[in-house]
């Protein structure tokens, strides 16, 4: 049975990035581990080692913001836009065109409009 991307709700590449930042925390959580007493009655002072309370909890918040991070992170596409990929007017001309509203030339009723209706206007 293959499975198809599409179903999933994440591509791939963040679903490896998901797994990346759960071994980071895990990391931090094995790091934690310890410094118990062995009969349960006992204090042993090596539970508030610098690596217990310090270390191990600035791994798994490094974990969670990469988790973070790999949920919001998205690829972008390599496809890029030229100059040939969309329609362009034959005539070149920048800004908007005067044309007259009453259709004769000599018209004191005039508006401004873009290139589309220009374009319009002469097909």
């Amino acid at each position: 049975m293959v499975l198809v991307e599409e179903n999933f709700a994440l591509p791939k590449e963040n679903l490896r990035l998901l797994v990346v930042g759960f071994v980071i925390i895990l990391i931090g959580c094995i790091c934690m581990l310890g410094g118990g007493s062995n009969d349960g009655v006992s204090y042993n002072p090596e539970i508030f080692s610098s690596m217990r309370i310090t270390v191990a909890p600035i791994i798994m918040m490094i974990g969670f913001f990469f988790e973070i991070f790999a949920i919001i992170w998205v690829r972008r596409s390599k496809k890029t836009f030229s100059e040939d990929s969309y329609a362009r007017p034959e005539d070149d001309n920048d800004g908007p065109e005067l044309l007259e509203a009453g259709g004769d030339a000599n018209s004191s009723r005039a508006s401004f409009s873009g290139k589309r209706t220009l374009r319009k206007l002469k097909k």
